[in-house]
């Protein structure tokens, strides 16, 4: 192997590095705290939504539509 396919191989390691380092970021919230955003997916509706959390007591969380939190706050 010459310097220039060295040198390739390590910028690809370098940006899958990257990658990893990113996805492990965002893995790093395990938990759903008030004012989170979730997203509900109901697969046997077919639809999805994406809910405010407005309070989480014992483990229940109550969830709040987007839109009718934005109707709220107005």
């Amino acid at each position: 192997m010459n310097v220039q396919e060295l040198s390739m191989r390590l910028e690809n390691l370098e940006h899958k590095v990257l990658q990893v380092e990113t996805k492990a970021d965002a893995l790093k919230q395990t938990s759903i705290q008030k004012g989170d955003k979730v997203k509900v997916v109901y697969p046997h509706l077919g639809i999805q939504g994406e809910y405010l959390v407005k309070k989480i007591d014992n483990g229940v969380m109550e969830l709040v539509a987007e839109e009718t939190m934005k109707k709220i706050q107005e």
